[in-house]
């Protein structure tokens, strides 16, 4: 939602104004109560029988209210008239403004930035300029994995690596680590996307998706977190922690 505000000389009419109702009402209040006043003691000097005072005050009572009234339009007008008077001259300036100004160039707007002025397309190797070695290394991992590329993934490891997913096994070395890239039960390669990578001291965290086909039919969906313990930017050892996402 837009937020209004008043601008400088908005405000300062608004502060006039208040001022110049508090001084005019004041004013025709009083002027209407001389008035009033006037009134009743020209009416007292006419009067023949003591019913005619309560005449004369019944009067006056009447008059006070019209009498406020008038008092209050005379008082209040002057706003009305100078309100009127400067937004009018306000409006009139910025139409001749606007008439004698110069029109913005749409069509040169919409053009696109010469080719030398454009953003030229960030490298892989830019990319990766502020990155650690680690980060490096397990990312070279996963797009290995993907690829069910045996020798990257191997390049990646120390010679004594481990890898470890809780509750279904542990293997140690890269002959066995290298028999546990594929998994007889799935067909093709993985489509593996990381979705965070954290790294803190020597341990970087990799967070993500997986989709698999089954070599019986079917398609696995699962979650990941895999835990890298680094050495001299290699992967030491490996927790991976896996659930399947049912109904995906």
């Amino acid at each position: 939602m837009r937020r209004f505000r008043f601008n400088g000389w908005q405000r300062i009419f608004i502060v006039l104004s208040v001022v110049w109702t508090i001084v005019g009402g004041s004013w025709g209040w009083q002027h209407a109560n001389d008035k009033a006043d006037a009134e009743f003691k020209l009416c007292i000097t006419q009067i023949q029988t003591a019913s005619d005072v309560q005449a004369c005050r019944a009067k006056r009572a009447e008059a006070l209210v019209p009498n406020w009234f008038g008092a209050a339009v005379v008082a209040l007008a002057p706003i009305t008239i100078a309100g009127l008077f400067f937004y009018g001259l306000i409006f009139v300036a910025r139409r001749i403004g606007r008439a004698f100004s110069p029109e913005p160039n749409l069509v040169g707007a919409a053009e696109l930035p010469p080719k030398a002025l454009q953003p030229a397309p960030v490298s892989r190797a830019a990319e990766d300029i502020g990155k650690s070695p680690n980060k490096r290394t397990v990312e070279k991992y996963m797009d290995a994995f993907r690829r069910s590329d045996h020798q990257q993934v191997l390049s990646c490891l120390t010679d004594d690596v481990e890898w470890v997913i809780p509750g279904l096994f542990h293997v140690t070395g890269k002959d066995a680590f290298d028999r546990e890239i594929e998994n007889p039960a799935f067909v093709g390669s993985p489509v593996i996307t990381v979705t965070r990578l954290t790294e803190e001291s020597d341990v970087v965290v990799a967070e993500g998706n997986v989709h698999a086909a089954r070599r019986d039919g079917g398609f696995l969906n699962a979650v990941f977190c895999d835990v890298f313990e680094m050495q001299d930017a290699k992967i030491r050892r490996l927790v991976s922690y896996l659930m399947e996402v049912k109904g995906s």
